[in-house]
């Protein structure tokens, strides 16, 4: 039924996909291995490549919820919750 893309990933509950916005217009996609707790992807519109802000937006992002979330919680933020992470420079 479908590929062996993000959305194949998402139905195995192996794969998280978040939206982030920027000014409340989405902005990038951040796609993340659930197991492993890494970045799989982070594209853009029109699959352009994350800026460093937003690279150490999402790094940081990333620490934080591998400590705060544990496996099932991070699926729940894939079941339609909607989460505001600022994080101050």
């Amino acid at each position: 039924m479908w590929s062996n893309g993000y959305a194949k990933r998402m139905a195995d509950e192996k794969t998280l996909v978040l939206m982030i916005r920027k000014d409340n217009k989405p902005f990038f996609t951040l796609e993340i291995d659930i197991e492993l707790t890494i970045i799989r992807q982070l594209h853009g519109y029109d699959h352009s490549i994350a800026t460093e802000e937003v690279r150490g937006f999402v790094e940081k992002w990333l620490k934080v919820a591998k400590r705060r979330y544990s496996k099932s919680k991070l699926l729940n933020l894939n079941k339609g919750d909607v989460y505001e992470h600022r994080i101050a420079n």
